[in-house]
C-alpha cells in the first residue's frame, strides 16, 4: 500500500460516513444549502483519515467533518509520544457553519448554550465495540439539533459569531441578518 492509498477499514469508515450524511443532512435542500464539495483523505501533518462535506448557500457554508485513526495518526507524526500524551479520542465529528460575518462552532455551541444536552451526544466513544453505531448517533444529534434549534440560523436570518475572550470564555455574538 502506498502513502495514497486509504485502507479498506478506513475506507468503509469514511463511506459509512458519507452515507449517513447523505441521509441526515438531506434536510438542508429545503433551506437552499446543497452540496458544494466533498473531500477525503490523509492530512498531511497529523495523519488522521477525514471525510467533510461543504453545504452552501450563497456565501453560508455548513461542514461536516469526520475524522478517524486519530491515535495512530499522531504515533506515526510523532514517534516519541508518550501514551498519557496521546490524544483520548480517536474518531470525532464536528459541524461548523461561516459566512462573511461569522464562523460558528455547532459543537461549543451546544456546550455552551445547551448545557442539559449530554456532551456524549456528539461525541463518539473511544474503544466503541461498533464505531458505525457511534458515527450514526452522533450524526443523528447533529442533524436532529441543526432541525429543532438552528432553523434561524438555517433560514439565515441569525448567525453565532464564536470566539474567545481575553479570559479564555468561549462567547458566541448573535448577528442578526435582517
Amino acid at each position: 500500500m502506498n502513502n495514497n492509498q486509504i485502507p479498506l477499514h478506513i475506507e468503509k469508515r469514511l463511506s459509512f460516513f458519507k452515507n449517513q450524511v447523505n441521509e441526515r443532512f438531506s434536510f438542508l435542500k429545503d433551506f437552499n444549502y446543497f452540496l458544494n464539495s466533498e473531500q477525503s483523505g490523509r492530512t498531511e501533518n497529523f495523519k488522521d483519515y477525514f471525510s467533510e462535506f461543504r453545504f452552501a448557500n450563497g456565501d453560508t457554508v455548513i461542514s461536516v467533518h469526520f475524522s478517524t485513526d486519530i491515535i495512530e495518526g499522531m504515533k506515526m507524526s510523532f514517534p516519541r509520544l508518550k501514551q498519557e500524551e496521546l490524544p483520548v479520542v480517536d474518531s470525532s465529528i464536528t459541524c461548523f457553519i461561516r459566512d462573511k460575518n461569522a464562523l460558528m462552532s455547532v459543537d461549543d455551541y451546544v456546550e455552551l448554550k445547551f448545557p442539559d444536552i449530554p456532551a456524549d451526544d456528539f461525541r463518539i466513544n473511544l474503544g466503541s465495540p461498533d464505531l458505525e453505531i457511534e458515527i450514526a448517533k452522533v450524526t443523528k444529534n447533529f442533524s436532529s439539533f441543526f432541525k429543532a434549534n438552528l432553523k434561524s440560523v438555517l433560514e439565515k436570518e441569525v448567525i453565532y459569531d464564536c470566539y474567545t475572550d481575553r479570559f479564555y470564555n468561549k462567547v458566541f455574538k448573535e448577528i442578526h441578518y435582517r
